[in-house]
């Protein structure tokens, strides 16, 4: 789930650019080929579901899995309202006082409810219809695939051009209509969401963690990190253990 406070970008989900601008939220499948905020420069609220359980990154409470890319523009009011649901939430998190676990769960319902019932939609692809297209490309679902089992090793466009038997300029257009993204803004996206798992669930260095993810140093990673996160990754990992506490 991407809220937008203030500000204006995009975000690719699959063949669809999706503007993000102040009451626009968006929520979507997390397994959809993305490139998450690969523009602008705009203040957000973020909510992350871990793919098996369906339970948000920075609480264990019970949540919803969405089946569907929803994407709406919330009224002045609507926008007043799920902000405070937001904001509770933080501070439920940061706080956690008494029974914070119960409370963030019915704070997670009373916001979901919120988001169905709010603004109008401006636009809601089924998964079903992507999975439809992507059937359809099965150039594209196969350099998917490969990137995805092989984040760790060299990508270039060079590189994906030999392997599958294409020019670069084939390998660029492929990646790029399939996925709104150029070939390195999509392996970037990709190596930087791994790298974000490998911070939240391991000890391991941040040099460690940027030569597993495919990253040439940990300089590299941290300037990615910086410009595509807001923090640097030794600041990420501090706020989940805090978060975690």
């Amino acid at each position: 789930m991407i809220y937008c406070v203030r500000g204006e970008g995009a975000i690719y989900i699959a063949k669809t650019e999706y503007l993000i601008t102040p009451g626009a939220i968006l929520i979507f499948p997390g397994n959809l080929p993305h490139c998450p905020l690969v523009s602008g420069n705009y203040d957000r609220w973020n909510l992350c579901f871990m793919p098996l359980h369906s339970r948000p990154i920075h609480s264990r409470s019970e949540s919803r899995e969405f089946q569907e890319i929803l994407y709406r523009r919330l009224t002045v009011d609507d926008r007043r309202r799920i902000e405070r649901v937001f904001q509770e939430i933080d501070a439920e998190l940061k706080a956690r006082t008494s029974q914070w676990e119960h409370f963030v769960s019915l704070l997670l319902e009373q916001l979901f409810i919120l988001v169905h019932r709010s603004g109008s939609y401006a636009y809601r692809p089924s998964v079903s219809q992507f999975s439809r297209e992507f059937d359809l490309d099965d150039v594209l679902m196969e350099m998917v695939d490969y990137i995805e089992s092989n984040l760790a090793s060299e990508l270039t466009i060079d590189h994906l051009a030999e392997t599958f038997n294409y020019t670069p300029g084939h390998v660029w257009r492929v990646i790029r209509n399939g996925t709104g993204c150029s070939p390195i803004q999509y392996i970037n996206a990709r190596r930087l969401e791994r790298a974000c798992k490998l911070l939240d669930g391991t000890d391991a260095s941040v040099g460690m963690i940027a030569s597993k993810c495919g990253f040439r140093n940990s300089s590299y990673l941290a300037r990615l990190f910086k410009q595509t996160i807001g923090c640097t990754p030794r600041e990420y990992r501090e706020q989940w253990r805090a978060w975690s506490r």
